[in-house]
C-alpha cells in the first residue's frame, strides 16, 4: 500500500514538473533564469540532475492529477506563476496555462483570478509561499 502512495506522489511531482517546463517553454525558449528555477524546483521535488535534464528535453505532458490538499495545490500554482515570471515577462499563453491549471486543480473561477493576482503581486514583493497561502486562506 505504501508503494502506491510513493508511486502516486512521484507521478504527481513529475506531472507538476512537466507543467512547469511547459510554462518555461511557452515563449519557445527556456532561458538561464527559468532553467535555474527548474533545477531548484526539480531538486525540491526529489529529482536528480540527470532526471531533470531528461524531463526538460522531453518537454511534454498530457495529463494533470492535482494533489489532494489545498496547500499542495496552492504551492504548485505558486511554482507555476514563479516560473512564468522568471524571465520578467508573463506572456498571454503562460497566463492562460496558469488559469487552466488552477481550474484543473479545483479552484473556482473567482478563486482563480484572485489567486493569480495574489501570487503575481506576492512574488513581485518577494513574499514567501507560506505567507501568501495564509493570506489566501483568510480571504476564502
Amino acid at each position: 500500500m505504501l508503494n502506491y502512495f510513493d508511486h502516486h506522489d512521484k507521478k504527481v511531482s513529475k506531472e507538476h514538473f512537466l507543467h512547469l517546463i511547459q510554462v518555461a517553454n511557452a515563449d519557445g525558449v527556456i532561458d538561464r533564469k527559468e532553467s535555474e528555477l527548474l533545477y531548484r524546483v526539480g531538486k525540491r521535488l526529489g529529482f536528480t540532475d540527470p532526471e531533470i535534464s531528461a524531463l526538460i528535453e522531453k518537454r511534454d505532458s498530457k495529463t494533470y492529477n492535482p494533489p489532494y490538499s489545498l496547500e499542495e495545490r496552492f504551492h504548485q500554482l505558486y511554482d507555476v506563476v514563479a516560473m512564468a515570471m522568471a524571465d520578467g515577462v508573463m506572456f498571454t499563453n503562460e497566463i492562460n496555462m496558469i488559469k487552466r491549471l488552477a481550474i484543473a486543480s479545483s479552484f473556482s473561477d473567482a478563486d482563480t483570478e484572485r489567486l493569480i493576482n495574489l501570487l503575481v503581486n506576492g512574488i513581485k514583493q518577494n513574499r514567501s509561499e507560506d505567507e501568501l497561502f495564509s493570506v489566501f486562506k483568510m480571504r476564502k
